[in-house]
């Protein structure tokens, strides 16, 4: 990682989160799952995988990828 695009990380991170969390509250699920799929992707290169911050990602994820299949078995 070069030193120019590690401070963009946590803005690019913080920037996804919000996406992510605003696409969540519209029950927007395939967008959550874009932004947060892509913020895990982030916070793992930029902390690493044994960190919390990168578990709190992963679980944001996994709650939007959950409410998108509850979504889908509904309409069957």
């Amino acid at each position: 990682m070069s030193a120019s695009s590690a401070p963009a990380a946590p803005a690019a991170i913080a920037d996804l989160l919000e996406q992510g969390t605003r696409a969540f509250a519209l029950s927007d699920w395939p967008a959550a799952i874009d932004h947060f799929g892509r913020m895990a992707e982030l916070t793992e290169s930029s902390v690493g995988q044994n960190s919390p911050v990168y578990a709190d990602a992963l679980v944001m994820y996994g709650r939007a990828l959950l409410q998108h299949a509850i979504e889908q078995n509904a309409l069957m």
